[in-house]
């Protein structure tokens, strides 16, 4: 663990395609606002959201119920759920049955679910398959709603009303983490992704490390001069330091993804007092 720690910084993806957001016209908050695709850039690297349509038109203090969501994260969330749900032809077939889909048809529509299910999985295929079998998604601070269009899975637009109609829905419990104004979503129960780690407070614990070897062995005579190296201020980089004294069970938690999901680079540099003993960090940080 201590060598993935040392190693430089994490792998960089593939460039997203910013013009592509699956769930465009399909997110919907708790007040029945649409999300709209949104951009920034920091860096020179650009990070796509989802945001609330009061945001767009008002700021943060204005709209405080408001979200703005990461668009990758939420756009995989989305693709899992959908995947896991398409998985099930036992629903999906009952479902058509009943909106009057023809027997001899209802192969064909599974067998369209699992290519579909499986399409979620690649990247190149999986926002067309957002696109088109996705019906609605609405968001709340307690949980996600995920409805998908059965049309989707038929070789061409049914006439019959009900086949229209036919949709598969699926709550997902989740709890709403901020940062600002900006929201991550925790995933609960049975539908919970497996621990991530998280790349940007690995990066922050590396560099504590390597600033703290610096100081020690000479390189750099003082926390001014190092900070200059670092591109960052005396200040941050005094508040960073304490994190190369962390102890080992914590930087395997964080190495590992299993760290509480509030517990992010900012907050661990910029608002917590860290205590000194071992012990007492890992209560002060809930890692048992």
């Amino acid at each position: 663990m201590q060598d993935q720690l040392r190693a430089g910084a994490p792998a960089r993806r593939g460039r997203a395609d910013g013009s592509r957001s699956g769930l465009i016209g399909k997110l919907f908050d708790e007040a029945g606002h649409r999300l709209t695709p949104s951009h920034a850039t920091k860096a020179g690297r650009r990070y796509r959201y989802y945001v609330s349509r009061p945001l767009v038109t008002d700021t943060a203090e204005e709209a405080p119920g408001a979200w703005r969501i990461p668009a990758a994260a939420l756009e995989h969330l989305v693709a899992s759920e959908a995947a896991a749900m398409l998985a099930e032809p036992g629903p999906i077939a009952a479902l058509l049955e009943e909106a009057g889909l023809a027997p001899e048809s209802l192969p064909a529509a599974l067998a369209r679910a699992d290519q579909c299910r499986r399409d979620l999985g690649r990247d190149a295929a999986g926002v067309g398959v957002l696109a088109s079998i996705v019906n609605r998604i609405e968001l709340s601070p307690i949980g996600l709603r995920v409805s998908l269009s059965l049309t989707a899975l038929l070789p061409s637009p049914p006439e019959a009303p009900a086949l229209r109609a036919a949709v598969l829905t699926r709550e997902v419990p989740l709890r709403i983490k901020r940062r600002g104004v900006e929201m991550r979503l925790v995933v609960e129960g049975p539908s919970a992704a497996p621990a991530k780690p998280d790349p940007v407070l690995l990066k922050e614990i590396r560099r504590a490390h390597r600033c703290f070897q610096a100081l020690v062995s000479g390189q750099a005579r003082s926390v001014a001069e190092l900070a200059r190296v670092e591109g960052v201020s005396d200040r941050y980089l005094s508040s960073l330091l304490p994190l190369a004294f962390l102890a080992p069970d914590i930087v395997e938690a964080i190495a590992s993804g299993r760290q509480p999901a509030d517990l992010t680079a900012h907050h661990l540099i910029r608002t917590l007092d860290l205590p000194i003993a071992w012990p007492a960090q890992k209560q002060r940080l809930g890692i048992g």
